[in-house]
């Protein structure tokens, strides 16, 4: 059934992205290991999910490193290369642009979000 497969694809690109943000990823590998063109793949990034790959991949990325800012100790730095990004500047760049804040600002904020109240 050709509109089975084709909705098969379709699912697998949308999984894809979480399981490899971690990683260089691009719109070219992605189409190329599911056998699709990329402008298809585009355009099923754009009507399933209503954004691009790469808006969609840093939105990908960013939730990850939102969860160690709030959840670890580590370097902002480590942080940036563990989620997948290649550059700080990248990295600030699309995390402001998600979450309307530093990567820094929004570890402070949580931070005192976290702490017990005083006695």
């Amino acid at each position: 059934n050709p509109s089975a497969k084709k909705t098969a694809r379709h699912a697998t690109a949308t999984l894809i992205v979480p399981d490899n943000y971690q990683k260089p990823l691009s719109l070219e590998e992605m189409a190329d290991q599911l056998g699709v063109g990329k402008y298809r793949l585009s355009r099923v990034f754009s009507d399933q999910l209503h954004m691009n790959f790469n808006d969609h991949l840093n939105s990908v990325r960013v939730s990850a490193a939102q969860n160690l800012l709030s959840s670890s100790d580590k370097p902002i730095t480590d942080i940036i290369y563990e989620c997948g990004f290649e550059s700080q500047a990248t990295f600030n760049r699309a995390f402001r642009k998600i979450c309307g804040i530093s990567p820094r600002d929004y570890r402070r904020r949580h931070k005192q979000m976290m702490k017990p109240p005083h006695s």
